[in-house]
C-alpha cells in the first residue's frame, strides 16, 4: 500500500468529522445564539448580525479521532487538548491577554517535559545539530507559543486561517515521520472550510485557532533532524511574518502587543480594493508557493534554509509594502460588494474572534 493510500483514510475521517460537527452545530444554531457569539462590536468587524465562533468545537474531535487511529504522541495530545480548552474558553467568556499568554507558556513547558523538544536543528547542508538542554526550553516554549499565537493573528477574513491550516498541514506531512497525522488534520481543516469560507456561517474561534497553531508547532519538532522547524517556517511564511510586523509596529507605536488592531495583511490587500474571497485565496495561493518552495530546498539542499532566506526575503519585501502603505480605508462587508469608503480606520472585514 503506498503512503497516499494509507493516508487517505486519516483525511477522510477528519474531514467527515469536522464537517458533521459543524454541520451538527449549526442545525442546533439556537444554542449557539446564546454563547460563543461574535458581534460586529469593533469597526474592524463589519459581518451581518451575529456569528458562531466555535468551529474549535467541530475541529477537536476531528483531530482527536486523527489521533487516536494514529497513534499522536500523549504530549501533542495534551498539549492540543489544553490550548483548545484554553481558546474555547476565551470565545465563551473572553479571558485576559495576560492570562492567555501565561497559560499557553505553561502548556509549552509541560510538552517539554514530556518530550516534545526542540533541541535538534539542521546545518545549511542536513547535518543535526544538538542544542543544550539550557537552550533547547526557551526555544521549545517560544516555538509552541509563537505558532499558536501566529494562526490566532491571522484568522482574520473568512477562510483564511482555516486554508492555511489546510495547505500547511498537506505539506507538513511530506517531512515529518507520521505523516498520517498531518493529512488528517489537513483534512479537519478542510471538513469546516465548507462552513467557514465567504460567506462565513461559522468562525474558527481562539479554540481552532490555538488548536491548529500548536499542532504545528508540535508536528515540526517530531523530525529527529530537525528539518521539520526551517520546513514549517518557509510553509506558513505569511502567519509568521504578519505576527513578526504585529507585534513590531505595537511595540513601536508603545502599545500592548496583545491589543488587536485592523492593519494585518488581510487588512492591507482589502485597503487595496480586493474583495475578502480574492484576498483570501491570493493568501491561500501564496502559502502554496511557499510550500512548494520548501518541498524543492529541502530536496536540493538538505538543511532546507535556502528555501526558508528566498521565502523570508521576498514575502517579507512585499509584507513591508503593504504595511508601510499610507492608505486608511473603511470597513466594508466580507463580500466587498461596493468600493471602500475613506474612514480613519485600515480596511477591515468579518474578523473571526480570534484575530488579534
Amino acid at each position: 500500500m503506498t503512503g497516499a493510500a494509507q493516508n487517505l483514510p486519516m483525511l477522510v475521517l477528519g474531514g467527515a468529522v469536522s464537517a458533521i460537527g459543524a454541520g451538527g452545530l449549526l442545525v442546533f444554531r439556537q444554542a449557539s445564539h446564546t454563547w460563543g457569539l461574535d458581534h460586529a462590536d469593533e469597526p474592524r468587524k463589519t459581518h451581518e448580525g451575529p456569528i458562531p465562533r466555535i468551529g474549535g468545537v467541530a475541529i477537536f474531535p476531528a483531530c482527536l479521532a486523527v489521533a487516536l487511529c494514529s497513534g499522536q504522541p500523549l504530549a501533542i495530545t495534551v498539549g492540543a487538548i489544553l490550548l483548545f480548552l484554553l481558546g474555547f474558553g476565551d470565545d465563551l467568556v473572553r479571558l485576559n491577554s495576560r492570562l492567555k499568554l501565561d497559560a499557553q507558556v505553561v502548556v509549552a513547558i509541560l510538552s517539554f517535559f514530556m518530550g516534545l523538544r526542540l533541541d535538534t536543528l539542521p546545518s545549511w547542508s542536513g547535518e543535526p545539530v544538538h542544542l543544550p538542554v539550557l537552550l533547547s526550553l526557551p526555544l521549545t516554549v517560544a516555538w509552541l507559543v509563537g505558532w499558536t499565537n501566529a494562526m490566532n493573528l491571522i484568522d482574520g477574513l473568512d477562510g483564511l486561517a482555516t486554508g492555511i491550516a489546510m495547505i500547511g498541514m498537506a505539506f507538513l506531512s511530506m517531512v515529518v515521520p507520521t505523516g498520517a497525522l498531518s493529512v488528517g488534520f489537513a483534512g479537519a481543516a478542510a471538513g469546516f472550510l465548507c462552513f467557514n469560507f465567504p460567506r462565513a456561517r461559522m468562525f474558527l474561534g481562539d479554540g481552532g485557532a490555538y488548536l491548529f497553531g500548536y499542532l504545528f508547532g508540535a508536528l515540526a519538532l517530531l523530525d529527529d533532524h530537525g528539518r521539520g522547524v526551517p520546513f514549517l517556517i518557509t510553509v506558513l511564511a505569511v502567519p509568521l511574518l504578519d505576527t513578526v510586523f504585529a507585534f513590531g509596529r505595537r511595540a513601536w507605536r508603545r502599545l500592548p502587543v496583545m491589543k488587536g488592531d485592523a492593519e494585518h495583511i488581510h487588512h492591507q490587500l482589502r485597503a487595496l480594493g480586493l474583495s475578502s474571497p480574492v484576498a483570501v485565496l491570493l493568501l491561500h495561493l501564496a502559502t502554496a508557493i511557499s510550500g512548494l518552495v520548501a518541498c524543492g530546498a529541502l530536496h536540493v539542499a538538505g538543511g532546507g534554509w535556502a528555501g526558508l532566506v528566498w521565502v523570508i526575503g521576498a514575502g517579507g519585501g512585499g509584507v513591508w509594502y503593504l504595511v508601510s502603505r499610507p492608505v486608511a480605508v473603511g470597513g466594508q462587508d466580507q463580500n466587498n460588494s461596493a468600493k471602500p469608503s475613506s474612514s480613519n480606520v485600515v480596511g477591515s472585514d468579518t474578523v473571526s474572534s480570534s484575530s488579534t
